[in-house]
């Protein structure tokens, strides 16, 4: 697994947004903001319209994942930077949220099908294993079949 993916499956080990608490919530946006570069930021009124919005709409993410999209975001390594204008923003935060989900689904895909490869290679070493003593045994039989026939030739009576 990639160090990307591990960070991406520690990420999702967290704790859920909507099991956390308002205040909770308001703290876990400090690094977001911080290290999107934004300078004002939002009112009391406008953080507890946008703290509702992202609980109700998405909810189910944690707040490993949530960090983890804004770090993806300020780095842009993953997608097309989203600016945000100077301005936390609804707008900002659910496209961010959005381009993190797509990028996580695509992420969990890939390691469901690494893990299913390297299953496979295992299953595959076994029936190689399987077959290697198979072929042995039989060798081995052959063999003891021609030692038994040159210890014991077969008799004619007359």
């Amino acid at each position: 697994m990639t160090p990307s993916e591990q960070t991406l499956i520690k990420a999702q080990q967290s704790v859920r947004i909507n099991a956390i608490t308002a205040a909770q919530f308001k703290m876990s946006m400090v690094k977001p903001i911080t290290i999107s570069g934004i300078k004002q930021l939002p009112s009391q009124e406008e953080f507890t319209i946008l703290s509702q919005l992202i609980v109700e709409k998405y909810g189910n993410i944690t707040l490993g994942e949530l960090q983890l999209a804004f770090d993806m975001n300020a780095l842009g390594t993953e997608w097309t930077r989203i600016e945000h204008y100077n301005m936390f923003s609804v707008q900002f935060v659910s496209d961010v949220l959005r381009q993190y989900i797509e990028y996580s689904r695509k992420a969990v895909q890939d390691i469901s099908k690494k893990e299913e490869r390297k299953q496979m290679k295992v299953e595959e070493r076994v029936n190689i294993q399987a077959l290697h003593d198979m072929l042995m045994a039989d060798k081995l039989m052959r063999t003891l079949r021609k030692s038994s026939d040159t210890l014991h030739p077969l008799s004619c009576s007359h």
